[in-house]
């Protein structure tokens, strides 16, 4: 796996570092760039502060979250955020709509729960990394359930929703409708990943995304995305 050094606006407020792979998509025959982002976070706690259990509930109040949620455990806990149905998330500028971590809480899991709030990045053609749900987690399981329309616009390394896990643990992405889209190059609408763990996506829903320049070997756009250190699935 290679690695580089990217700027990524806006995401925890500081510079992060990107992870780079070349990919085989067997089903679709196409390489893919799968983008991970490491280092430390910062939580901006846009819906307030967690609670003893490590978890926040985001309401509409705050509505419509321009500068996007942003959290990441500490001392030792786990993380869920919880995104009411009418959470609407509108970036004013380029970035990821919500982005959780837990950086400073090696192996506590973090769930991101987003079902039926509406998350829009598309206000600015990001260079790159634009994304609706993020999470990463150092050791443990990543989660992300959601409904609801997510869109994202960049000219590479954006998606929908993504999951990752830099090391052990299992990342898994369920997401049920109506609509997903992102473009840019090496790109996807989801995208799980575990460098040693399981992998898996559970999908419906009207799902579009492409580059926008001509497709090369290296340069694609895929749909539904799971890699793996142990086991990936599309359902």
């Amino acid at each position: 796996m290679g690695i580089f050094t990217r700027l990524l606006e806006k995401l925890y407020r500081v510079a992060a570092k990107y992870r780079s792979a070349s990919i085989v998509v067997a089903a679709a025959a196409l390489a893919a760039l799968c983008l991970g982002i490491s280092g430390p976070a910062l939580a901006d706690n846009e819906c307030g502060a967690l609670d003893a259990s490590g978890s926040v509930t985001c309401t509409s109040a705050a509505n419509p979250y321009a500068n996007g949620i942003i959290y990441g455990a500490t001392g030792g806990l786990p993380l869920n955020v919880t995104l009411n149905s009418n959470v609407n998330v509108v970036l004013t500028g380029a970035g990821i709509g919500v982005a959780l971590n837990n950086f400073t809480s090696v192996g506590s899991p973090v769930l991101l729960s987003a079902n039926g709030a509406t998350i829009n990045a598309t206000q600015t053609l990001a260079d790159q990394g634009n994304r609706g749900l993020y999470v990463e987690t150092v050791s443990a399981d990543a989660t992300i359930t959601a409904l609801g329309q997510i869109d994202v616009l960049g000219n590479q390394g954006d998606h929908a929703i993504k999951a990752f896990v830099n090391t052990t643990g299992n990342a898994s992405v369920t997401y049920n409708g109506p609509g997903l889209s992102s473009t840019g190059a090496n790109s996807t609408d989801i995208q799980a990943q575990s460098a040693n763990g399981n992998a898996s996506i559970n999908a419906s829903g009207n799902m579009s995304g492409h580059v926008l320049t001509g497709p090369t070997s290296d340069n694609t756009f895929v749909g539904l995305f799971a890699n793996a250190g142990g086991t990936a699935t599309h359902l």
